[in-house]
């Protein structure tokens, strides 16, 4: 995340900045994958706005 913000990353260099808003651990990638793009649709981005971020 610290290289995102620094502007070390290409796809990431003129957006806003980044922050942490939820910390999970999975022990397979495609678990972690398919909870990125839980978080991605419109029920999971619900669940994060409940967060109150």
């Amino acid at each position: 995340m610290r290289r995102h913000n620094a502007g070390h990353s290409k796809t990431t260099r003129h957006g806003v900045r980044w922050f942490l808003v939820k910390e999970e651990s999975f022990s397979t990638r495609a678990e972690a994958v398919r909870s990125e793009l839980y978080f991605k649709t419109g029920r999971g981005r619900d669940e994060l706005a409940a967060l109150n971020l």
